[in-house]
């Protein structure tokens, strides 16, 4: 049986036969944002996010998706294989991650970033090219989009992941009420 997981809300892939432009797009839905409350709309006006709502290096993972869609679509033309019939692995420009955990609105840009460590480190603990964004539009509805240039996620990797993430988000609000309960304490006191 599945288990309800309140911390990951979506895990997809971008398949290198796909769209040209995949990287780009992605990029810019997560750093281009509507102004209005009521989503994107003809007469909404548009703001760039600011950096510090922002993680990774956009243009390294734009260059390395590129680099890793043209390499895949190279490698399947030279053998004649029909890339769009393939559901390896292997066979992904990059992975598109939306972390949205149940204490999403007591979070900060930074409690966001740590979140996203454990997504985007590879097997040898490297750091793997992404882009990623916390969007906070509307009461409630904040959460992190993450683009990461890798294979697709094993089962067991998805959910040791995904644990890890539950795990990190507890800890944080455990550290949050922790400080809090700190600060509480010395008010008064002479330090």
């Amino acid at each position: 049986m599945a288990r309800s997981n309140p911390h990951v809300e979506d895990v997809s892939y971008q398949h290198p036969a796909g769209y040209d432009r995949a990287a780009v797009r992605l990029v810019v839905y997560l750093f281009r944002r509507p102004d209005g409350k009521n989503g994107a709309t003809r007469g909404s006006a548009w703001t760039t996010l600011p950096k510090e709502r922002r993680v990774g290096d956009a243009r390294a993972f734009i260059r390395a998706a590129n680099e890793r869609t043209r390499t895949i679509r190279e490698d399947a033309a030279k053998r004649g294989k029909d890339l769009s019939r393939n559901k390896a692995r292997w066979c992904t420009s990059f992975v598109n991650v939306v972390l949205s955990p149940a204490n999403r609105e007591r979070l900060s840009d930074e409690d966001f970033a740590r979140l996203a460590r454990p997504w985007v480190s590879g097997r040898e603990g490297e750091e793997l090219p992404h882009v990623g964004a916390v969007h906070r539009e509307g009461a409630g509805k904040a959460h992190l989009h993450l683009g990461i240039v890798r294979d697709k996620f094993s089962a067991e990797e998805l959910r040791m992941l995904k644990d890890q993430t539950d795990g990190l988000a507890v800890g944080l609000e455990l550290e949050r009420t922790m400080h809090i309960d700190r600060e509480e304490l010395s008010y008064g006191l002479e330090l």
